[in-house]
């Protein structure tokens, strides 16, 4: 299958899984049956394990170039999609030399787009060193879930703090709908907890005492018995300081949150569960800097879950599906975050990187036709674009080189007024050795300059032709610029989800920078998002011109 062809079934199958989210969030089952679609329900798996791993970007490592993920973790997570050999980890007769370096390459072609999927077959192809490194997607489904279904966390520092929010026991009747105030209330009634290790020493926690923190947190998160905070310190105290505290909401302005989750709501509600929906939408309210970092991997993670159900139930019903995850984790939730986590793999299957070739006009800056799609055919007015700084090197590096030129010629010019100076001077005494040597200058001079215009005429004609290009093409390299503003931002995680007073009007933010600075920033609201990714997938369709149509194109 070639990358055209990609293209549209990849976008179909992951537009479906939006449509499949927003028909369960809203009790409407839009066009639910095309999930159902084999080769669609692939391309939707693969584009949230790609959404995965763009949205973990350098999390894997930190800084100083430290794994984030523990060795042993890793290693036996590997063995799910690698066979492990003297040399490393062997894939269709490929090594990689260790699991940090089959982990990170997977992540980087995945994350950009380098790769076809085998929609019949059930496998995705990377091309590595020139090699078919071929993954069957259902292990690779395993791999992801497996590696990321708790939130990464830095198992290489002297100091960890986990968190959790309870809610006080009150008591409420379940109704069609709560009001403002019962939200206000129950918002309330939640608290928060931080607990912090620390290591006296300054060095790295030991795995074990990680894993014993871990383990006690948990523990006292359902229990909310102090002594196992208290016990726990006192086998540790010789090495490590462990502190906790607890936190109301009192301080927190919640009026967004108490409109956001009035008419987010899905009516009919039992208070049980709604009281569930209100404690998570509290703890990204406690915790903004963890989930602003992890929720769109958990999100990713949540997405497999549902798309395995779909796959082993063979059925898109929801009310299957619902008790299907019920059943086997014990509550549902498809928060904000999801749904935005699936539209940016939608977002990445119609222009990741790895689409340039067929997407991007080859004959960009020329006075020649247009030969790739023209992105002034997409509206991206709906983007409220803050910082657009794209600098476009190719253009400045042509300006540079007139200037040199420039400059050269000036320099030579200077260096052919000395030159018929000093040519008088010996004319004047009939000095024919120095007029033969001062000749010859004159005329090496001359020549270079002849040869500097020619090349300074060449250069500005390029960039008359540049002109008019930008010129002719405003539109289409004002979209072209948004939309690589758009996957940049996606490509190194920095995205997040706004919450406003509805679903549909809560926003994508997506931001990038360059040496520190924000050189883009743009944001858009879920139900414009939904409505630009499907009008621009018709017009990519049109240009591709196939046979098949996209789930959307009817």
């Amino acid at each position: 299958m070639n990358k055209e062809e990609t293209i549209i079934k990849y976008f179909s199958g992951n537009y479906a899984y939006d449509l499949f989210l927003m028909g369960m969030i809203f009790g409407n089952p839009i066009y639910s049956e095309y999930i159902s679609n084999k080769e669609y329900l692939n391309g939707a798996i693969v584009g949230n394990i790609s959404s995965i791993f763009l949205a973990i970007k350098e999390k894997m490592v930190d800084k100083n170039n430290n794994i984030l993920l523990p060795i042993s973790l890793m290693e036996k997570n590997v063995n799910i999609i690698a066979n492990k050999t003297d040399c490393g980890y062997e894939i269709n007769g490929y090594t990689f030399k260790d699991s940090y370096t089959l982990v990170t390459t997977i992540r980087n072609k995945l994350g950009h787009g380098e790769y076809l999927i085998d929609f019949a077959h059930n496998r995705i192809i990377l091309k590595v060193d020139g090699n078919d490194i071929v993954i069957q997607i259902p292990k690779l489904t395993n791999f992801v879930i497996s590696s990321f279904s708790s939130t990464l966390q830095n198992y290489n520092t002297s100091s960890f703090t986990r968190c959790f929010v309870y809610s006080k026991s009150i008591i409420g009747k379940d109704k069609e709908r709560y009001s403002l105030n019962e939200y206000k209330n129950m918002i309330a009634s939640y608290y928060k907890y931080n607990i912090t290790i620390k290591r006296k020493d300054g060095s790295p926690i030991e795995g074990f005492i990680f894993d014993r923190f871990n383990e006690t947190v948990s523990s006292f998160s359902n229990s909310l018995n102090l002594s196992e905070l208290i016990d726990f310190e006192k086998k540790v105290k010789n090495d490590y300081e462990v502190t906790w505290n607890k936190v109301s909401t009192k301080n927190e302005d919640t009026k967004m949150l108490e409109s956001f989750l009035y008419n987010s709501t899905t009516l009919n509600t039992p208070y049980e569960r709604a009281i569930e929906i209100v404690g998570y939408e509290v703890d990204k309210l406690f915790n903004k800097d963890k989930f602003d970092n992890f929720s769109m991997i958990a999100s990713g993670v949540h997405n497999l879950l549902l798309l395995n159900s779909i796959k082993e139930l063979g059925t898109s019903n929801y009310e299957k599906v619902h008790d299907d995850i019920i059943k086997k984790y014990g509550k549902l939730y498809i928060a904000t975050d999801d749904l935005a986590q699936s539209l940016i793999s939608s977002f990445n299957a119609l222009f990741a990187y790895g689409y340039d070739d067929v997407l991007h006009n080859k004959n960009e800056y020329q006075s020649l036709d247009l030969d790739g799609f023209d992105y002034s055919l997409i509206d991206t007015s709906s983007f409220n674009v803050e910082v657009e700084k794209t600098d476009d090197g190719y253009i400045t590096d042509l300006g540079v080189k007139e200037n040199a030129i420039k400059n050269n010629i000036n320099k030579l010019n200077n260096a052919l007024v000395s030159c018929n100076n000093n040519l008088a001077k010996v004319t004047s005494i009939g000095n024919q050795k120095g007029i033969n040597a001062i000749t010859s200058q004159i005329n090496t001079i001359n020549g270079n300059i002849n040869g500097y215009n020619i090349d300074l005429a060449n250069i500005q004609n390029t960039l008359n032709n540049v002109n008019n290009y930008v010129s002719t093409y405003a539109s289409l390299l004002k979209n072209e610029k948004i939309i690589n503003g758009i996957r940049n931002s996606i490509a190194h995680g920095n995205y997040k989800v706004i919450l406003k007073e509805t679903l549909k009007d809560s926003l994508i933010e997506f931001t990038d920078f360059y040496e520190g600075e924000v050189t883009f920033k743009a944001s858009i609201s879920i139900d414009n998002f939904v409505e630009f990714l499907q009008k621009s997938a018709i017009e990519i369709e049109k240009y591709l011109s196939k046979e098949e149509k996209l789930v959307l194109g009817n």
